[in-house]
C-alpha cells in the first residue's frame, strides 16, 4: 500500500503549504499596518 507519511512528495507539499501560509501572513501584516496599498486604490490609480 501507499505510505505517504514521510514520502518525498508529502514533504515537498508540506514545504510549499507552509511557504504559502507564511506569504499570506506577510501580506496580511503589511495590509494591517498600511504598508501595502489596497487593491481598489491601486486599480483606481491605474485608470
Amino acid at each position: 500500500l501507499l505510505n505517504l507519511k514521510n514520502d518525498n512528495l508529502r514533504r515537498r507539499y508540506d514545504v510549499l503549504k507552509y511557504d504559502v501560509q507564511r506569504t499570506e501572513q506577510v501580506i496580511y501584516d503589511l495590509t494591517i499596518r498600511g504598508l501595502k496599498p489596497l487593491e481598489e486604490k491601486s486599480a483606481a490609480a491605474e485608470s
